[in-house]
């Protein structure tokens, strides 16, 4: 992760060009409805500037994986198919291997913004995650 590509991703939310942009080539894989898609464009610019340069900057960078062998809980990590923001293929390299009781789902035909793009997937998909916890 190089200095200038954090230094670029902290610009995605400028503008409502740059978020429609990111939106468009980096976030889904899906149209989203128009007035999802205006509801999202309008919260991330009323973000405040720390609120959506942290994680580009600062966040992104960080190695979780000590903290991420402590959880002790089962975790469902759910994954957009064509995520190209944390793709299937990285989360189960770089984040699965460190948390010990976590299994994934991969969700069909969607990018980074699963609830947004495929809210009855997510919702199945978390419905037999604690189906098969409570048994």
């Amino acid at each position: 992760m190089t200095e200038k590509y954090r230094q670029d991703l902290s610009h995605a939310y400028d503008s409502p060009q740059s978020v429609g942009h990111a939106l468009d080539h980096v976030l889904t894989a899906t149209a989203m409805p128009q007035a999802v898609r205006d509801a999202v464009v309008r919260d991330s610019l009323a973000a405040t500037d720390d609120a959506r340069t942290e994680w580009p900057l600062q966040g992104i960078a960080q190695d979780i994986a000590k903290e991420a062998r402590r959880i002790e809980v089962p975790v469902a990590v759910l994954a957009g198919e064509h995520d190209k923001v944390e793709p299937p293929a990285v989360l189960r390299e770089c984040l699965l291997p460190y948390v010990p009781h976590a299994t994934m789902a991969l969700v069909p035909g969607v990018g980074h913004l699963l609830p947004l793009e495929a809210p009855e997937a997510v919702a199945t998909a978390l419905g037999d995650f604690l189906t098969t916890v409570r048994s």
